[in-house]
């Protein structure tokens, strides 16, 4: 089972909030919990996702069931919302929602030196559902890594604007 394309997302401080659901800094609101990605990588997340809308209070989702092993080798699968169409708000941007509810984002890694910028990596294969992964600079960059994605991520650095999250994606052939 070949992998076909990955789309990685940096897990900036501003995310580990939303994941321990703690970016709560108001007192008027519960604080943001998505993922969002520029509306320039919907093209990709759609498919990652069924086309099957379902909708959930009044907003339209894709559902799609993302596998991931825990640190101890544990497989589980997951099912994960996309709000495949951007809100009047953020007209420019399309979201996995509620990230603070999904396993897989609660397993946050212990980084340690050298490890550098940490993402969450959606992989899609050929022959099985999308997996979902925390994933290093440094694990993507070690010797017997792909080349083409270890190429994406150096690119995606290199043209990083401000503070603005890292996102790039791979597709392999």
């Amino acid at each position: 089972m070949a992998i076909t394309e990955v789309l990685c997302h940096e897990i900036t401080e501003a995310d580990i909030r939303k994941i321990k659901a703690t970016s709560n800094d108001s007192q008027t609101g519960g604080g943001a919990r998505d993922l969002r990605f520029s509306i320039d990588y919907a093209p990709c997340l759609d498919r990652f996702f069924p086309e099957e809308v379902t909708y959930e209070g009044g907003t339209p989702y894709r559902i799609g069931m993302f596998e991931h092993y825990d640190a101890s080798g544990k497989r589980s699968t997951e099912r994960v919302r996309y709000a495949f169409q951007p809100t009047g708000a953020r007209p420019r941007e399309v979201r996995i929602a509620q990230i603070s509810k999904l396993d897989f984002f609660l397993d946050l890694p212990e980084l340690v030196g050298g490890d550098g910028v940490l993402f969450m990596a959606f992989i899609r294969k050929t022959d099985s559902i999308p997996q979902a992964q925390y994933l290093t600079e440094k694990q993507i960059e070690a010797e017997g890594g792909h080349p083409v994605i270890a190429a994406a991520m150096r690119q995606a650095l290199s043209e990083r604007k401000g503070k603005n999250a890292v996102v790039f994606s791979a597709e392999l052939r």
